[in-house]
This record gives structure tokens, sequence and C-alpha cells, in this order.
């Protein structure tokens, strides 16, 4: 779901058993990044790309970690670096 500083969720979308309250920690809002920290195919680990659109009370995997940009960043560049 990660490719070219991209986020793709609608055409990965997986299910998971969780409460409102255990999943609102890690919903996934317009303009996150996140960051695959890790994967069976190491050159994929550090790809990273912004979440433009997603489901509603859609989470994000224990495979990626979110960054929120300070305001003051420039999300794109932040992806490309």
């Amino acid at each position: 779901a990660v490719r070219d500083g991209s986020i793709d969720i609608f055409e990965h979308l997986k299910t998971a058993s969780l409460t409102p309250e255990e999943a609102r920690p890690y919903f996934v809002r317009r303009g996150d990044i996140l960051v695959v920290r890790g994967n069976a195919n190491q050159s994929l680990v550090g790809t990273c790309g912004i979440v433009t659109d997603h489901p509603e009370n859609c989470v994000y995997p224990d495979i990626l970690i979110r960054l929120k940009p300070k305001p003051e960043t420039i999300p794109n560049y932040l992806v490309l670096a």
C-alpha cells in the first residue's frame, strides 16, 4: 500500500477486531506520513508515503509507523528525505 510517496489504502484493506477505544489512537488521518518499519523485503523498510484519502475509522497496521509533521514542515519534502 506504500509506494512512490503515497498510500493506497482502498486497494489493501484488511479487517481487525478492535473496540473503538482501542482503535482511536491508530486512526489514519489525511496528511499522516506512514513509514514501513518491517517487511520481509528489507529494501522496502523505510519506504513512506502521505495519506491523502482513507476509509472512515481506518487504522494503520503494526508494520507501519505514523509521523505527524509539524505545521512548518512540508510533508512532501519529509517523504522525499
